[in-house]
């Protein structure tokens, strides 16, 4: 069987094929699209077999010889018999054919008398109306209805071109033409043919149009989202000066804070304002009372006494203690002990007021240490002097203003003033930290009134102690009796000052704390501190490295080697000044922790090796001493101790608990305790005490932690030879402060950065670091050290500078809040503000 196919793509092949099953025996591909055409013969080939088993049989009607019959001439040919009409209203079935019947009176086969032949057409076999239902007449009714490429899809259009029938799938491949010569001839007679809507290429076209649109509107929203990245990080992240007061040379330059964001807080000329720099206006404004404090001494108090007091054992000056006394002219002559707690007030007073002639104003750690200006030293000597103005305490509600002798409690909203605390007692010791504010007054030589503010509550707890031993009280109970029944009043003897040798004076911390009046606002209650020596005990270390070959008498001393000369010199210098040898206090102390303003919490005592000390934290307490520490709770409940790697250095004694920017290398969070000794930071569970890592870092001064709970530190590029060695001169190495992040779990270092900023603020997700520097220029030295502040904005993830606000004039101090900065200069307060979208 011959099967002829036309594929979709107009290619039309023919082959030879014996069905099977009416089907194809193997499947077949178009010679020219490489398509599975299977189908389309299957369809021929069944439509092929249909037409041929509805085709009628013909009988074959065997050809009759012709016979010539020759007419005689008398009788005329008689004609033929009319034909019967066939009747219609009932069809007879069909008769068989009957064989045909030799003429009469003429034998078959023998021709006609006369030459005469007869030819009998053939008869034209009609097909009956029932064969004409199942014939060829259906067939060819079903082809009319067809498409001519797709035999198996029915015709629903007509080319508009030749007028051929079509299909759907010819529509969707020419449209309304039935091939590309049709498409060629309309474009030729320039006809209008419309375009159908399903076409292939019509809608591949649609298609490619939208994907050049999307293609489009992803490039536009790319080039904006780029050139939005670029001009953010060139301009928008970068910080705009908003808000800005200028100051005028020898006049107060007031105190001004960042308490919120964008709400900047001044106190000047006795006013205290609070500015929305955000909106450009003052909220309030309200005036503050100045009283300058009379402060009255101890001697003021003893004044009725007719008898003077004896005077104290002489007491021999340490070569430390010798330095400070020989800086204020003071001599080691015997003393009255009397005089002791007021000379040290006055004395540190005096050295206060020296320091502001000095110019030495400021207590910010980015602040330089001197600075010429006349004016500055003019402004903080008008507000710590003058005024008595020692901090500013913002809280979510209130605005507190600490003085030397009171503090002032106003509301945050609307500026009104709530309420004023005057500390009772002379010589004040005034105090704060994050548990509140703590003032340690002197009624007589034994008691002291104790005067503490929570907050942010404000709640006040006030209480007269005495400093003497229990045995004493009855004693002193008695001589109050006889106060109130009017007996003649007997001379005060004086507490004198315990005799120590010079190797006992030695350790600074343990002569600081004789008169065991170190108090401390330990939150719920008052922590004091007494220290009894059991053991006194000291310990030489070698503090220098061996001295090598000398470049000074090696006789080759060149330009090249004069700093190595100047740093062997300076070396000599110092072993002969110390001896190269440092001493460490290894001293027994027995250690009592008593609380004040609060019941029934027993003292606890306890042995310390090392000049002790303590640190009050939020639900517990250190105690620390030479390479030790202690936690205890608030109630005076030890919960565990643990051993240091290296001591703890002298900022756990001598912390100054007023100041935000002072050393504090602790930290308490959640259950976790970070404690760093002078070279290594050690996370304890603050549960058990069990150590869960250590990291070395020489120098810690400040842990941090910010929103997001990451561990920041704030170190020294030293090594641990530092601390061995830590009188020896080396003048190539200069030590750098240095700004770590730490996973708070593992303790790894995620990133480390270097020379860049002394200290890190932070404030919610944002971390910045400041930098002063100065330089002298050898063309100009008449115009002194030019300065250069640099404030930086840190990528919290990598450390790297963000931003950089540079300015060529030094710094007080910097404050931020959130995205809100300010920056205290000389001459100015600046408030800046940098746009943040993450």
């Amino acid at each position: 069987m011959k099967v002829k196919v036309q594929c979709a793509c107009e290619t039309r092949f023919e082959f030879e094929v014996e069905p099977v099953n009416g089907r194809m025996p193997v499947a077949i591909n178009c010679p020219g699209c490489n398509v599975d055409a299977t189908e389309l013969a299957n369809a021929v080939i069944r439509q092929q077999l249909a037409a041929q088993a509805s085709a009628p049989s013909i009988p074959q009607i065997p050809q009759t010889p012709k016979i010539s019959l020759p007419a005689p001439a008398s009788q005329p040919v008689q004609a033929a018999a009319p034909a019967i009409p066939r009747q219609q209203s009932t069809p007879q079935p069909p008769q068989p054919p009957q064989p045909p019947q030799p003429a009469v009176g003429v034998p078959v086969g023998q021709p006609a008398a006369g030459g005469l032949r007869i030819n009998k057409p053939a008869v034209a076999h009609t097909p009956t109306p029932a064969a004409q239902a199942t014939g060829t007449v259906a067939p060819t009714a079903t082809a009319e209805n067809m498409c001519p490429k797709h035999l198996t899809e029915p015709a629903i259009e007509t080319c508009h071109v030749c007028g051929k029938p079509m299909c759907q799938k010819c529509l969707e491949m020419f449209g309304y033409v039935c091939s590309v010569y049709c498409r060629g001839q309309a474009n030729s007679k320039k006809m209008f043919i419309p375009v159908y809507a399903n076409q292939k290429s019509v809608v591949e076209q649609k298609s490619r149009g939208k994907s050049k649109l999307i293609g489009f509107a992803i490039a536009a929203v790319v080039m904006l989202l780029l050139g939005g990245w670029i001009w953010y990080e060139w301009f928008g992240s970068m910080p705009k000066v908003v808000y800005s007061v200028k100051f005028e040379k020898k006049k107060p330059h007031g105190h001004y804070q960042l308490i919120g964001p964008g709400q900047l807080l001044s106190l000047k000329e006795k006013q205290l304002t609070l500015f929305d720099v955000a909106q450009q206006k003052q909220l309030w404004s309200t005036e503050v009372k100045f009283e300058k404090p009379q402060k009255r001494s101890l001697l003021d108090d003893m004044g009725d006494d007719t008898t003077d007091p004896a005077p104290a054992a002489p007491v021999k000056p340490s070569k430390a203690s010798a330095k400070s006394l020989s800086a204020t002219n003071k001599t080691t002559s015997a003393k009255p002990a009397s005089d002791s707690l007021e000379a040290k007030h006055l004395d540190a007073a005096k050295q206060r007021l020296d320091k502001l002639k000095q110019g030495a104003a400021s207590t910010d750690t980015n602040a330089p240490a001197a600075t010429d200006s006349s004016d500055d030293e003019f402004d903080f000597a008008f507000f710590r002097d003058a005024l008595g103005v020692k901090k500013i305490i913002p809280t979510a509600t209130d605005i507190w203003i600490l003085f030397e002798d009171r503090v002032l409690r106003f509301d945050r909203q609307t500026g009104s003033q709530k309420e004023e605390i005057a500390f009772k007692g002379h010589e004040l010791n005034v105090t704060h930290d994050e548990n509140g504010i703590l003032a340690v007054g002197v009624s007589d030589r034994n008691h002291r009134v104790l005067t503490e503010v929570s907050l942010p509550a404000g709640t006040v707890k006030s209480e007269e102690i005495s400093l003497l031993p229990k045995a004493d009280k009855t004693k002193e109970q008695a001589n109050d009796k006889s106060k109130k029944a009017g007996t003649t009043k007997k001379p005060v003897t004086p507490v004198a000052v315990p005799s120590t040798t010079e190797e006992d004076q030695s350790s600074d911390f343990a002569f600081a704390y004789d008169r065991g009046e170190h108090f401390v606002s330990a939150g719920a209650n008052v922590a004091q501190l007494n220290l009894k020596i059991i053991e006194k005990k000291l310990e030489a270390h070698e503090a220098m490295k061996p001295k090598g070959k000398s470049i000074v008498d090696s006789g080759n001393l060149t330009a090249g080697k004069s700093l190595d000369a100047a740093q062997e010199m300076l070396n000599d210098m110092q072993r002969d000044n110390t001896g190269g040898k440092s001493v460490e206090d290894v001293s027994r102390y027995q250690v009592t922790l008593r609380r004040w303003l609060v019941k029934d919490v027993p003292d606890w005592e306890g042995e310390v090796v090392g000049a002790p000390g303590l640190i009050p934290l939020k639900t517990i307490d250190i105690v620390t001493g030479g390479r030790s520490i202690t936690v205890i709770d608030k109630n005076n409940k030890k919960l565990w101790d643990a051993k240091l790697t290296y001591p703890t250095g002298r900022q756990f004694s001598y912390r100054s608990f007023d100041d935000e920017d002072a050393s504090k290398p602790y930290l308490e969070t959640g259950n976790t305790l970070y404690f760093a000794d002078q070279g290594m930071l050690t996370c304890f569970d603050l549960a058990t005490g069990n150590v869960r890592w250590r990291l070395t870092s020489v120098g810690i001064s400040k842990i941090q932690l910010d929103e997001r709970g990451n561990l920041y530190l704030t170190t020294t590029s030293d090594s641990p030879d530092s601390i061995q060695y830590s009188q020896q001169i080396n003048l190539n190495k200069k030590t750098e402060p240095v700004l770590i992040k730490v996973e708070p779990k593992t303790g790894k270092v995620l990133w480390r950065i270097q020379k860049i900023g002394e200290t890190l603020l932070l404030s919610g997700k944002y971390v910045y670091t400041g930098k002063i520097s100065s330089s002298i220029s050898f063309l100009k030295l008449e115009e002194g050290e030019s300065y250069h502040y640099n404030f930086y904005r840190l990528n919290p993830s990598t450390g790297h500078e963000k931003w950089n606000y540079f300015r060529t004039k030094p710094s007080r101090k910097a404050e931020v809040n959130q995205n809100w900065i300010m920056i205290e200069f000389n001459d100015e307060v600046a408030v800046l503000k940098f746009l943040s979208l993450y």
